[in-house]
C-alpha cells in the first residue's frame, strides 16, 4: 500500500517488507503514519521478543495496526512485517513528529546546513509549510543540533581515518613527507603533505613560492587548508604541499614550515 500526503511525499507498506533492524521498521512505520497525518507507536503490551506490534496514537478506538517479525536465523537482527492494516477509521489521531523524522526531511537539512544557526522559528514554519506537520520550537532546535552533529561526523573516526590515509600514503610514496600531530584530545591539530616529486619539481621550478589558504569552517571547528605553490618555467602554478591546520596556528605553522 502506498500513501502520499504531497507530490514528493509517499509512503509504502506491504507483507514481507524488511528491514535491517528494528531501529529502522520504527522509521519507516512512523514516517508512513505520518504521512497520513498521525503518529505511529509502539504497542508496549504486544510487543517485546522478536514480535512488535505499532498502533496509531488515538483516544478512541483505532484500526491501525503493524506487526513485524524478527528473523529466526541465528545471530539475525532483521525485521520484516507479517501483517498490517493501514486504515483510521474513526481514530482521532493526529501528525506528530519526531525530532529524527524532521531531521530526516530534506528541506530542513538544506536549511540548517546552509545556516547552522537557523532559528527554531524558521524551522517551524518551513515544516508546516512544505511537510504540513505541527513542530514545537524546543523540538526544532534539537532537530537543527542534530543535522549540524550528523554533517560534521564522527570527529575522533575522522582524526583516525586520516592519519591512516597519510600513513598509507607515505607507505605508497616513499618521496612524499607527512607529519601528524594530534592533541591529548586524541584530536589533530595539523597535518603537512609534500608531494613526492616536490624536490625534483622545486629543481626546475622559478625561484617563486607563494601560499594559497582557505578555510574550512564547520559549526563546531575553524580550520584551514595552506597550499605551497611554486612556478615552472611555463610559468605555470605547481602544488608543492598541502597542510590542514587550526587557524590559530597559521602563522607559526607557516613560519616553522618555511624553516
Amino acid at each position: 500500500m502506498t500513501v502520499e500526503q504531497s507530490p514528493g511525499r509517499s509512503n509504502s507498506l506491504c507483507i514481507g517488507m524488511w528491514f535491517a533492524t528494528q531501529q529502522h521498521a520504527t522509521l519507516h512505520i512512523k514516517d508512513f503514519a505520518l504521512v497520513q497525518g498521525k503518529q505511529a507507536l509502539l504497542n508496549p503490551k504486544l510487543s517485546g521478543g522478536t514480535a512488535n506490534e505499532y498502533v496509531c496514537f488515538s483516544k478512541t478506538k483505532y484500526a491501525f495496526e503493524v506487526r513485524v517479525l524478527r528473523s529466526k536465523s541465528t545471530g539475525a537482527s532483521d525485521y520484516f512485517v507479517i501483517s498490517f492494516n493501514a486504515e483510521h477509521n474513526g481514530c482521532t489521531g493526529f501528525a506528530k513528529a519526531t525530532a529524527s523524522q524532521i531531521a530526516s526531511m530534506i528541506q530542513a537539512c538544506a536549511a540548517t546546513l546552509s545556516n547552522p544557526n537557523v532559528s527554531g522559528k524558521a524551522l517551524i514554519e518551513q515544516a508546516h509549510r512544505v511537510e504540513g506537520v505541527e513542530v514545537g520550537r524546543r523540538m526544532c532546535y534539537r532537530v537543527r543540533d542534530a543535522i549540524v552533529k550528523e554533517s560534521c561526523g564522527d570527529y575522533q573516526r575522522s582524526c583516525q581515518s586520516l592519519r591512516s590515509l597519510l600513513q598509507e600514503f607515505q607507505a605508497a610514496n616513499s618521496t612524499a613527507h607527512v607529519a601528524y600531530e594530534g592533541g591529548t584530545d586524541n584530536r589533530f591539530r595539523r597535518v603537512f603533505l609534500a608531494h613526492p616529486a616536490a624536490s625534483m619539481m622545486q629543481a626546475g621550478a622559478q625561484n617563486v613560492l607563494g601560499f594559497d589558504g582557505a578555510f574550512m569552517k564547520t559549526p563546531r571547528h575553524q580550520h584551514q587548508m595552506l597550499k605551497l605553490v611554486g612556478r615552472n618555467g611555463n610559468n605555470e602554478n605547481i602544488v608543492l604541499a598541502y597542510s590542514y591546520l587550526f587557524c590559530d596556528l597559521t602563522m607559526t605553522h607557516v613560519m616553522c614550515k618555511s624553516n
